[in-house]
Parts: C-alpha cells; sequence; structure tokens
C-alpha cells in the first residue's frame, strides 16, 4: 500500500493515503498526500464522488491532519466552488485550528449567490455553514468544561 502513496495518477495516490490512514490510524502521515485531490483540477482522473469521499475523510481525520489547514483555507479563497466545498468539508472536523478559516466560511455561509449554478453554490454555502456550526458547538463545548471545571471562570463578554 505505500508504494501506491508515489503512484503518477492522484487518484490512487489520495486513496491509497486515506486506505493508509484508516489502516494505521495516523492521519498526520496521509492528509497532505490526500488533499492533494481537493487542490487537482477537474480533469483529474477520478470523479465528484471520489473527491467528496475524499474530503468527508479528511473530515474524519480531525484535528489529527491539522496541518493542512492553511492549503484548506487556500481551498476556500479559491475561485472554484467546488473546491470551496470540499474544503469546506474538510476543514469542518479540525477542531480548533480551523479558527482561522471562520471568517472565509462565514462570508461564504451567509454570501448571496453568485454563482452561475446555483445548485454547487447552495451545497457550498451548506457546507460552509455546517462547518461554522460545528466549530460553534465546540466552543460552546469548552466554555461548558471551563464553567463545570473551573470555579473562577468567568465567560467573555
Amino acid at each position: 500500500m505505500q508504494t501506491l502513496l508515489t503512484a503518477d495518477s492522484l487518484g490512487t495516490r489520495a486513496h491509497a493515503a486515506i486506505a493508509c490512514w484508516q489502516i494505521s490510524g495516523h492521519a498526520k502521515e496521509y492528509a497532505s498526500v490526500a488533499v492533494q485531490a481537493l487542490e487537482a483540477d477537474d480533469t483529474e482522473d477520478f470523479d465528484r464522488i471520489a473527491i467528496e469521499w475524499i474530503a468527508n475523510c479528511l473530515r474524519d481525520m480531525g484535528s489529527d491532519a491539522s496541518e493542512i489547514v492553511p492549503r484548506l483555507l487556500s481551498l476556500l479563497k479559491s475561485s472554484s466552488n467546488r473546491r470551496k466545498r470540499y474544503a469546506a468539508i474538510a476543514i469542518a472536523g479540525m477542531g480548533l485550528e480551523r479558527a482561522v478559516a471562520l471568517p472565509v466560511l462565514e462570508s461564504i455561509a451567509y454570501k448571496a449567490s453568485e454563482a452561475d449554478e446555483a445548485s454547487d453554490f447552495d451545497t457550498l454555502r451548506e457546507a460552509a455553514w455546517r462547518a461554522c456550526c460545528q466549530y460553534r458547538s465546540l466552543a460552546a463545548l469548552g466554555e461548558l468544561v471551563y464553567q463545570t471545571f473551573d470555579p473562577e471562570y468567568k465567560p467573555l463578554e
């Protein structure tokens, strides 16, 4: 399986990285290979379903894959709604490390549709909105933990 990580085909490399992660549980080693599939242009050798699956796997890798957050942030700022959507899906699981992407995610989530295909933009907006909501839920959980275990904790106002 490791030899497939250096294959000529980007699709093969990305799928091998996901398979290696699923077997080993070590996201750090494989996230940077898998994210290349999201960065690829639309002429690469795999379809949207495969790329969405890879984005969901990157999300599931969680904060162990947080070193790819800057690359995902770059994708969120790209001109391709499809790339933005996959990046929003992936970044949703990156824990607190995704805080740097919140302003971009929020601008996408609340922006009026400017896309040629409204359906592409609507799915992008939904992915960005979900990523924002998951982050807010994580922040609220942190607040609750502080309130529960630190008697001197005072919430920010």
